[in-house]
């Protein structure tokens, strides 16, 4: 009787080291955590500026040398309604309510180019805002313009 007790009692010790492994192996495959939301890929430049932006303001900063003038005006004041279009096939229409200009583009670091000219630096550009140089010389003037737009929701 006392063999079947020592045979009875390593069975059962047997039995609950095997239950004890077996919840050990549970608790380590455990339900999957919940995995803080992953960083979204940033966007480059290139995919960012894709759409149509309407320009709200200018900063336009003039100088010949010996004078300088600075003018920061609403597209409104100004009686103007700008807008860029800027096609993820790399086209690139400017629309000036008087002129419109239309040019293959690329983007280089923050610099805009087209037809292989640098037109525009960007100084700004988020999902919903949009802030390029143009800097240029007329008539003995330099000029520097800042515009400053919000994307068009499409």
């Amino acid at each position: 009787m006392q063999t079947k007790l020592i045979i009875l009692m390593k069975k059962l010790n047997f039995l609950l080291t095997m239950l004890l492994v077996a919840m050990m192996s549970l608790s380590f495959v455990s339900c999957e955590k919940e995995q803080p939301e992953e960083k979204k890929k940033e966007k480059s430049y290139s995919e960012l500026i894709v759409g149509t932006w309407s320009m709200k303001t200018v900063d336009i900063y003039m100088t010949n040398g010996q004078e300088e003038e600075t003018i920061n005006a609403t597209a409104e004041d100004l009686g103007i309604e700008w807008t860029f279009v800027f096609t993820k096939d790399g086209e690139l229409t400017w629309d000036q309510g008087y002129d419109i200009a239309v040019g293959e583009y690329t983007i280089e670091d923050k610099t805009i180019m087209v037809e292989g000219r640098e037109l525009f630096a960007i100084s700004k550009l988020t999902e919903k805002e949009l802030s390029i140089t143009q800097s240029y010389t007329a008539q003995g003037i330099d000029f520097t313009e800042t515009y400053n737009c919000v994307r068009v929701a499409e």
